[in-house]
């Protein structure tokens, strides 16, 4: 667990500028999301879709769509009944401009 900790510390300061938010911010593609948070040490592809989940429904985060099929309920039952009925979409649709 430490070599984790001090791990993801290193990640952070070397490719994020020591700031979490730089992850996901500015607004970006679901898989993008998902593969810079796989780089952390410790983070698979089941925890990372969970941080997305929590990233765009607890705070708000926006994050696009990108037909990465991200079904919470396939994801993480536990989580999915925390937030039943949850029927619709927690990723956004990208506007073409």
């Amino acid at each position: 667990m430490t070599r984790y900790f001090l791990g993801s510390c290193q990640l952070l300061v070397d490719k994020y500028n020591a700031d979490a938010r730089n992850i996901w911010t500015p607004s970006l593609e679901a898989e993008k999301l998902i593969n810079k948070l796989i780089e952390f040490p410790g983070i698979g592809v089941h925890k990372a879709k969970m941080g997305v989940f929590l990233l765009t429904i607890e705070l708000g985060f926006t994050v696009y769509e990108d037909g990465s099929n991200l079904d919470i309920s396939k994801v993480c039952n536990a989580l999915a009944a925390m937030y039943t009925p949850f029927d619709q979409n927690f990723l956004s649709q990208k506007t073409l401009s």
